[in-house]
């Protein structure tokens, strides 16, 4: 009886056997390949790894030094070699990469030779070449924006003194600033809030209207703003009775000395816009609305803004260059494309 159980058994179970050790089981072999990542012919800044899963093939952009980062990836991918070095005009492009990794994949034929150039523009942030600074209407374009503010002494740093703007944006900090109107004051010491308007862009008419205006000649800002770049040899004192007799109708001024020199000077450069290539200074207008919570018409001001420039960094040419790279024939480049063969 049992052996009868077991032949039936083994009658079943022989002919599977036999398919299964018959078929070969064939277990993926996917290949994978780091190619140096080289700039300007010298300097190895990363590496490109060539890979694929099945029949997805992955070319794969690594930046290792990161003193340098990816600026741009040109791929060439396909089972002709690539006919000119031409990266602008390669199948894959990224003109807006991560920094320090990009991602190119591509759907190929297991064991099929292609043919892979990989190209990169790459950025080295040790080597300044310059500055980028921004205009005077892009900065106008800013504003008008609002935000609190105090005041603080500034006679020790070059002007009457310094206002603090702690909640707004790209204003935030510490100003030297002048008053620019003499009919209202202002006090060191509470928290006020208020607008803040470029001196080359429009004004509201509630600054420069009515019968006793915030700013009497609003047309001599540019004066104004060549002034606050330009009073070596004055003190903050001279230089602030100055700017009042620039923009405010106040009889109870009278320039002497070198504050005369100055005015007229100011005069000589009518149509004055800051260069901050040259380290120079935007006039802001400043507008108190509340002090300490409290509405009330208080002294308009204008404070020195200082923008930021951005650096310019040195970008070089790099490509994964394998060992057994291969040149473009009518091309005096130093690029390098390769073959991988996946299995």
């Amino acid at each position: 009886m049992k052996s009868n159980s077991l032949k039936r058994i083994l009658a079943v179970l022989l002919p599977v056997m036999m398919i299964l050790f018959a078929t070969p089981i064939v277990a993926s072999a996917d290949t994978s390949e780091s190619i140096p990542l080289i700039a300007a012919q010298d300097t190895v800044v990363g590496e490109v790894i060539v890979s694929n899963i099945g029949d997805q093939l992955k070319v794969e952009y690594h930046i290792t030094d990161t003193d340098w980062y990816l600026d741009a990836t040109h791929t060439y991918i396909g089972t002709a070699p690539p006919a000119k070095n031409a990266p602008g005009k390669f199948p894959y492009s990224n003109n807006d990469p991560e920094p320090y990794y990009d991602l190119v994949t591509e759907t190929i034929t297991i064991g099929t030779e292609y043919y892979i150039a990989a190209h990169a523009v790459v950025v080295n942030t040790e080597e300044i070449v310059g500055w980028d600074w921004p205009s005077v209407q892009e900065i106008c374009a800013d504003l008008p924006t609002s935000g609190d503010f105090t005041l603080g002494d500034g006679y020790s740093l070059g002007s009457p003194f310094t206002i603090n703007i702690f909640n707004d944006t790209f204003l935030n900090g510490d100003h030297l600033a002048w008053c620019i109107d003499h009919d209202h004051g202002v006090d060191r010491g509470p928290t006020y809030s208020g607008n803040f308007y470029c001196s080359y862009g429009d004004l509201p008419d509630r600054l420069i209207t009515g019968t006793v205006p915030f700013i009497d000649y609003p047309e001599n800002l540019d004066l104004v703003n060549w002034l606050i770049n330009n009073h070596e040899g004055l003190t903050p004192g001279q230089t602030q009775n100055v700017i009042w007799k620039l923009l405010d109708s106040t009889t109870l001024i009278t320039l002497a000395g070198p504050e005369i020199t100055a005015y007229v000077e100011a005069f000589n450069h009518d149509g004055f816009v800051p260069d901050f290539s040259e380290g120079d200074v935007l006039g802001i207008i400043v507008e108190p609305l509340t002090r300490d919570g409290i509405p009330r018409d208080y002294q308009a001001m204008i404070l020195e803004f200082e923008p930021e420039g951005e650096p310019e960094y040195q970008d070089e040419t790099a490509w994964a260059i394998a060992e057994d790279g291969i040149a473009w024939s009518k091309s005096r480049s130093w690029g390098r494309y390769f073959t991988f063969t996946p299995i």
